[in-house]
């Protein structure tokens, strides 16, 4: 095996969005090709993007067709047991936060994994969870953070940013670690990191409007499916660039298989926000690997996107993770309208915010000490962002994702 030539990284790509979809047969003669460096580079895109359980289940029911070595199916067959044994963890820390909050009169829902993994996926173990997070009204969040650190949640050493700092800037104050299950909790106020005026009004973006809608499965409080899904989207599309994974095709299709979705709100909803290209583009990517799954579609609201637009956005959900933020930034800074809004984002880079220094030093926020770790930040983040020599898969990355952006940011007509 170890003489084979190797498998081009974009083939790989595909062959393992085959290996986790639900409806696509993988060719034998492609896992049968494949050589140790090859089986070595799927383990880990796998497990960079929590696909080990996924791919250990489906093995298990194509294990003569796909030819996967006993190594590798071992080290799939370990992250589902893994999993399953975490998502015991999150259930029980789930019960826990609820019991703590009813008994606090604070209104709250669990979001996208907590449904996900307990309402959508057939086994909770296919649905890895890395934490919980929930959302609550901005006016209650400081209460609830000092409310479950009086109940053993303890917040995490390498968060300096102050929680009111948080609360102001970001989305979640800084996570909270159960101490007995081990698990973390992000509290959030609202779904997105920047809402505009028009997101507020009658979307996801309204915290308010959210909480109202709430429903109870199972002893616990979470958004309706409708909710879910747009925020699914939002939150791949729009704050990750695709660059979380493509276990998020997994989340939609099991999320749709089994909730009712009111598509006439889900539709206004993504028209309010200026989100249906993204909508558009993520379900075409469902619909290749997940044919079965019904996404309606109201005609002429939003062109679809081309073959090479869904296959920039395809590869990308399998990014390297250590390359993630200098795609990003490279893609926003190609993207950029003006000369005026590639400066911003260079100065930026160049010169950050006080919080993000701290939590760079590790060190509170309001202390001058943290000026002193400038250059060594500048170094390692702003250098790595700007100059360092890309390698020829993060360079096609880049321009994979300059093309999906540009397409996004068209108007809606065009």
């Amino acid at each position: 095996m170890s003489g084979m030539k190797s498998v081009a990284r974009r083939d790989l790509k595909y062959l393992l969005l085959d290996m986790i979809s639900t409806t696509r047969l993988v060719d034998t003669k492609k896992t049968v090709g494949l050589g140790a460096s090859d089986w070595q580079t799927l383990c880990k895109m796998a497990a960079q993007h929590r696909l080990g359980p996924i791919l250990h289940h489906h093995r298990k029911m194509h294990a003569q067709e796909w030819a996967v070595p006993e190594d590798v199916a071992n080290i799939w067959a370990e992250s589902y047991r893994q999993s399953a044994l975490r998502s015991l963890r999150v259930r029980h820390s789930l019960h826990r936060l609820d019991a703590i909050l009813n008994a606090a009169l604070i209104p709250y829902a669990a979001l996208k994994g907590a449904w996900l993994f307990l309402h959508a996926y057939t086994q909770p173990a296919l649905r890895p969870m890395r934490d919980i997070d929930i959302i609550v009204a901005p006016e209650n969040a400081l209460k609830v953070l000092d409310i479950l650190e009086r109940n053993g949640f303890k917040r995490r050493d390498e968060y300096a940013k102050p929680p009111e700092h948080a609360l102001e800037y970001t989305k979640h104050l800084p996570p909270l670690r159960c101490q007995k299950s081990g698990i973390s909790v992000e509290v959030h106020t609202r779904l997105m990191e920047h809402i505009t005026v028009t997101e507020k009004s009658g979307t996801i973006g309204d915290t308010s409007a959210l909480l109202e809608r709430i429903e109870r499965h199972g002893g616990i409080a979470f958004l309706p499916p409708t909710d879910t899904l747009l925020h699914l989207i939002v939150h791949a599309v729009y704050d990750h660039h695709f660059d979380n994974g493509p276990l998020t095709l997994n989340d939609i299709a099991s999320l749709v298989r089994s909730s009712e979705i009111d598509w006439e709100r889900f539709w206004a909803m993504a028209k309010i926000g200026n989100w249906a290209r993204g909508c558009s583009l993520l379900f075409a990517m469902v619909r290749r690997y997940h044919d079965q799954v019904v996404l309606p579609y109201p005609a002429g609201t939003t062109p679809p996107p081309s073959t090479h637009h869904l296959d920039c956005a395809l590869l990308l959900t399998l990014q390297d993770f250590d390359q993630r933020a200098i795609v990003s930034f490279r893609a926003e800074l190609a993207v950029a309208p003006s000369l005026l809004r590639r400066t911003a984002l260079l100065w930026r880079r160049a010169f950050p915010a006080r919080h993000v220094l701290a939590a760079f030093a590790g060190s509170p926020s309001a202390s001058w000490w943290i000026l002193v770790h400038y250059p060594k930040w500048l170094i390692a983040r702003a250098g790595q962002m700007l100059f360092e020599r890309q390698s020829d898969d993060v360079k096609i990355d880049i321009r994979r994702a300059a093309h999906v952006a540009s397409w996004l940011q068209a108007k809606e007509n065009a």
